[in-house]
């Protein structure tokens, strides 16, 4: 196999009456595209926004698709957002499910990084990467720039042999619960990892030829090491 391994920093936008319209870049061809990885928009994606209400209460709401065009490329977000301060700002994670709590007041929340991911050939599994965000809103429209939080580590196989499961491993935690905070410009810095795991699986169809990508926590590591399981 051909291990690579790349940090990447792609966006997706979005803009909304307040439902969310979210695509990837000026050409609104991918939700996110990375040396050729493409992932595309589907009807089970879910993203959270947290926001300050009129009353200034804080909210957390998850949004579904309620449409999604271009072959995948657009996607139309809407959940219920109609309380929103015209004053707020909107932080917004990707996957829904990574997102166990989020602190309005300091922009600081705890996610997961997944230790299990489905293989894609020439893609990510689905809520294997995680994305955040962040947007001013002063009534309007709000434009909603996602930039990935994690770091990407691919492999290509060459090999006739049937392979039902890849497994990474390395000196440090690949995966695990982390507690982040989002900078103004939607940038997230992890502050600590909690439930570390040294090792993330892709589990599903793997096809001769393939390129296969896991989504890591950004780190330094001292080596990797990939274990094949046959059929």
């Amino acid at each position: 196999c051909v291990l690579t391994l790349s940090s990447c920093n792609e966006d997706f936008a979005g803009t909304g009456e307040i439902g969310f319209s979210c695509t990837t870049d000026e050409s609104a061809s991918l939700k996110t595209s990375l040396s050729g990885v493409n992932v595309l928009w589907n009807e089970s994606d879910r993203i959270k926004v947290a926001y300050k209400s009129a009353s200034d209460l804080q909210v957390l709401r998850e949004l579904a698709p309620s449409s999604i065009t271009e072959g995948g490329a657009v996607a139309q977000f809407h959940g219920g957002v109609t309380d929103a301060s015209n004053s707020t700002k909107f932080f917004a994670v990707y996957p829904s499910s990574a997102l166990s709590s989020f602190d309005y007041d300091t922009a600081e929340g705890t996610l997961s990084f997944p230790s299990v991911q489905t293989a894609a050939n020439a893609s990510f599994g689905q809520d294997a990467n995680v994305t955040t965000a962040v947007a001013d809103y002063n009534g309007g429209e709000a434009e909603l720039k996602f930039k990935n939080m994690g770091a990407i580590v691919s492999f290509t196989l060459n090999s006739s042999v049937s392979v039902s499961s890849v497994e990474l491993k390395s000196s440090t935690a690949l995966a695990g619960d982390v507690k982040f905070i989002i900078s103004e410009t939607g940038i997230s810095s992890i502050v600590s990892i909690e439930n570390g795991s040294k090792s993330v699986k892709l589990e599903g169809t793997f096809e001769n030829g393939g390129k296969y990508y896991f989504a890591v926590l950004p780190g330094k590591y001292d080596f990797f090491e990939l274990a094949f399981l046959n059929a």
